[in-house]
């Protein structure tokens, strides 16, 4: 793994970006909604993660209530409008699932999708530190698979880093070896394990997912609050006109030429990628997994809102 990712340790964030970061996720509204529920916690008036929430009273309603909490039973047998309330559980965990295959090392601008990957898992690690929730992470690739329990935010995103950084030493690993494409059996036996009503937060490109992984996730979905960023890089959309390119595949083993001159060439690439995405945004529908798309482009306002935005 060190010589995988060592030398993209420049492109990761540094104190004073993850700083930035943490100011900007103080902002974040983030609301807990079990499922198809949706409440509203102190002010935070978005749908991401699930509810999170215990029930405390049921009183009568009052000018500014959310209409969707009055509880319409007890309005009709009282004939006067009542609503539910209900408070923040004193502790929630999030666990951020990272993929980092040797995909997620591309980038074409000043960033790879692996460091906006960490950007994004920051934010929401900071998110949930501001309201004093814990937060994990299980890393999963190439190189095999790493977790890091549940602890405050800051700890965990300085493990995950130093794991990015190529830091094998400090690393847990789940098999105590680093073999090629065992991570994801690993990754999968651990979250079986995993108790049940987490919030789970599956950061990838999802370009080499298996079978396996899709089945996993699935699983996962019904035993705990899922969402789905994906990482996408504006390279990756469309073939550059630049005549004679040579390409390789997912794996880096496999080597073609390609004329990239060629119209036709250009728009089967295209083609190839709409569907790419078609078919992860079918995928994730056919469990109820909400999805989100951040590119390598986006600075931290973006990367801000994209992750406020995202719904269950």
């Amino acid at each position: 793994m060190k010589a995988l990712l060592a030398m993209h340790r420049e492109f990761l964030p540094g104190s004073n970006e993850l700083a930035r970061l943490a100011a900007h996720a103080a902002n974040m509204r983030i609301v807990f909604a079990r499922l198809s529920h949706e409440y509203q916690v102190n002010d935070s008036v978005s749908r991401f993660f699930g509810r999170g929430l215990e029930f405390e009273e049921l009183r009568a309603y009052q000018p500014g209530d959310d209409v969707r909490s009055i509880d319409w039973r007890a309005t009709a047998r009282t004939g006067r409008p009542h609503v539910k309330k209900y408070r923040e559980e004193r502790q929630q965990v999030l666990i951020l699932m990272l993929e980092v295959r040797k995909s997620m090392l591309f980038g074409s601008g000043q960033t790879t999708k692996c460091a906006q990957a960490v950007r994004v898992a920051a934010l929401l690690a900071y998110a949930m530190k501001h309201r004093h929730h814990r937060v994990g992470v299980l890393l999963w690739g190439d190189f095999g698979s790493l977790a890091i329990e549940p602890a405050a935010a800051a700890d965990t995103l300085n493990r995950l880093l130093d794991a990015l950084s190529g830091d094998a030493h400090s690393m847990n690993m789940l098999t105590g070896t680093i073999t090629a494409d065992a991570g994801a059996s690993d990754l999968i036996r651990y979250t079986e394990r995993m108790p049940r009503g987490r919030k789970l937060a599956f950061i990838s490109d999802f370009m080499q997912w298996q079978a396996d992984e899709w089945q996993m996730i699935g699983r996962l979905r019904q035993r705990h609050e899922t969402c789905a960023v994906q990482i996408t890089d504006p390279r990756e959309e469309t073939m550059p006109d630049v005549g004679l390119a040579r390409m390789t595949d997912m794996s880096g083993d496999d080597m073609i030429v390609v004329d990239s001159g060629s119209q036709a060439c250009r728009d089967a690439y295209a083609a190839c990628w709409k569907r790419h995405l078609e078919s992860l945004q079918q995928r994730l529908n056919e469990v109820a997994i909400p999805l989100r798309r951040i590119s390598t482009r986006d600075g931290v306002a973006a990367l801000t809102r994209h992750i406020t935005d995202l719904a269950i």
